[in-house]
Order: structure tokens, then C-alpha cells, then sequence
């Protein structure tokens, strides 16, 4: 039993009523070493029962904050060094915090590397799915949305867009990322579902995108090139991708 249930169930056993109406007091076999007081007759004096609860509640809190931090970080040297140099004392020098309190939420770089890469993942699907629903508005073109992903892999405004190469690349050697590649791809395919002859057709599409993000990485511009531009035409006409104006990034039941 967790400490914060110990506490709920000697506050429980403090209530009064039935036969047994004296408030209950905890003894030192109620709680365990590692906290502080539960329920004494001072705190019941005082009304400071539950303290400790909200004590443990906000150490919770700040733990999520560093871990959260420390995912920061990580995607930041993911993107601007490169996943070699993702250790957890480079990730505890930019997040600000002890080596300690980095190899407390992730035992090794591995778990930490894989942690950073499922965020970046998620980030990039959501910003997919936001361009998707700018194409099914009308307020861009298909065209215009696959040259956004290929040419910046949108993670944010803060961020450079190598990130899905990182990961990419990294899961031919680390099995554990290969999900989040996957799912990347998947997502990117839900553009051409309704475009496209076949579901495999739209798959094969988008791993031929997520090569040319590679390369337009490789020519170390910051905006898209022409050449991104026309070979992304060239794939549409290639795969009969149609109505370049409508779609919507988000199939996920025509995908399955």
C-alpha cells in the first residue's frame, strides 16, 4: 500500500460515529519509516491531518516537472548535436538539474533516448494533424502541407527539423524506436488514403517523403528548396495523387 493510502486510511479510521466513536490514533506500526508523523493528537488538535498527503502530492508535481525538463532537454541536443551526444550528464548540464536526479527518472541514456524520441513522435503527429485540418479548410494546399513536413518535420518554432531523421536512423540500430517511426509514417500516410489507389500505395508515398526530408536535411537550408518542391510534385504525379487541394491527415480507421 502506497503512503498516501496509509494516510486516507488513518484519516478514515479518525472519523467518528457507531460504536467506536474516539478518533483513532495512529501508532508507529501504522506508517511507515520513511514519512513523517501520520495521526497524533496534536495534528487532530490543529486540524493538520491531511498534510502530508498534499506534501507528498506536490513532490509528485515537481517530479513530473523535472522529468518533463530533462525530456526537454534531451530532444533539444537531439536536434542541434545529434543523438550521440545524448548522455544523461549533457541532458542534467541543459535541463538545469543534478546527474542524480536524471539516472533517477531514467535509469539509462537508452531509456531516456527512447523517451525523448516518443515526444518528438508525438509533437510531429500532432502539427501533421494540425496541417491536415489547414488542407480540409482550404486554407492550404496538399502540396503546400507535404512541403511543411518534409522541409521542417515540425516539431515547433524553437526547434530545428531533423528530428524524425534522428529518430529514423537511430531505429535501424535500437529496435525500441521503431514503433515511433511507424507511427510517424502511418500518420503521414493518412494524407494520400483518399488520394491514392490503395492504403499501401499511400505507405509507400510516405516513406518516399521521409526520404526527401533526409536529403533536403543534407542540403543545410533553413526554408524549402525548389528541388524539394518539384520532386514532391514528381511523387504526386508518380503515385496518381489527385485533388492536391483537399485530404486530411488524420485516417486512422482507413489506415487500420
Amino acid at each position: 500500500m502506497s503512503h498516501v493510502a496509509i494516510r486516507e486510511r488513518c484519516c478514515r479510521r479518525s472519523g467518528t460515529g457507531g460504536s467506536r466513536g474516539r478518533p483513532r490514533v495512529c501508532t508507529s506500526r501504522d506508517r511507515p519509516p520513511s514519512t513523517s508523523r501520520c495521526l497524533t493528537p496534536a495534528r487532530l488538535a490543529s486540524g493538520t491531518i491531511c498534510t502530508t498527503v498534499l506534501k507528498v502530492d506536490g513532490r509528485r508535481s515537481r517530479s513530473a516537472q523535472t522529468r518533463a525538463a530533462l525530456l526537454e532537454a534531451a530532444v533539444e541536443i537531439i536536434c542541434t548535436d545529434g543523438v550521440a551526444a545524448v548522455t544523461q550528464r549533457a541532458v542534467a548540464q541543459r535541463a538545469g538539474t543534478s546527474l542524480a536526479s536524471t539516472t533517477y527518472h531514467f535509469r539509462t541514456a537508452d531509456d531516456l533516448l527512447v523517451a525523448a524520441f516518443e515526444l518528438t513522435a508525438s509533437r510531429t503527429i500532432t502539427d501533421m494533424r494540425r496541417l491536415g485540418d489547414e488542407v480540409t479548410a482550404g486554407r492550404l494546399t496538399l502540396h503546400e502541407a507535404v512541403t511543411a513536413v518534409v522541409s521542417r518535420a515540425p516539431y515547433g518554432p524553437d526547434l530545428p527539423a531533423d528530428g524524425v531523421i534522428q529518430l529514423t536512423l537511430s531505429a535501424i540500430h535500437n529496435p525500441r524506436l521503431r514503433p515511433a517511426v511507424d507511427t510517424f509514417i502511418e500518420e503521414l500516410a493518412g494524407l494520400f488514403v483518399p488520394l491514392t489507389d490503395s492504403r499501401e500505395d499511400a505507405r509507400t508515398l510516405a516513406r518516399s517523403l521521409s526520404g526527401l526530408i533526409l536529403h533536403e536535411m543534407a542540403r543545410g537550408t533553413d526554408h524549402p528548396t525548389e528541388t524539394v518542391k518539384a520532386d514532391i510534385r514528381a511523387l504526386f504525379r508518380a503515385f496518381g495523387v489527385t485533388g492536391a487541394g483537399v485530404g486530411s491527415v488524420h485516417h486512422e480507421e482507413e489506415l487500420r
